[in-house]
């Protein structure tokens, strides 16, 4: 897990340090961030079965919307900042995770 925070924690630095240097050239620079996302990761990091299904067991109850997120909500917000409607909007660090990091 250490190393998967040390990644988030650089991510956000880099879209900090990315924002400030080419928003003069009117390039914005946001960031997602995703929480529980129903996506086969953990097969792909030779899980046991057992732990994977409890974990999709439990995490729910901790997260306030009270489920994992689909792929596709990630990729409307991420949308939306590619739209004009979010030409002000730059450095935001938008969490994806039905409210899971915010409790």
């Amino acid at each position: 897990m250490s190393a998967y925070a040390l990644n988030k924690a650089a991510f956000r630095s880099i879209t900090k340090t990315l924002a400030a240097e080419f928003g003069p050239r009117g390039i914005r620079v946001n960031s997602l961030s995703p929480g529980p996302i129903d996506t086969p990761i953990y097969d792909k990091h030779n899980v046991p079965q057992d732990q994977i299904n409890g974990m999709a067991d439990s995490l729910p109850s901790m997260i306030p919307l009270g489920r994992f997120g689909s792929s596709n909500e990630l990729a409307d917000v991420a949308l939306f900042l590619a739209l004009s409607d979010s030409s002000f909007i730059t450095v935001a660090a938008i969490p994806v995770d039905g409210g899971f990091a915010q409790v």
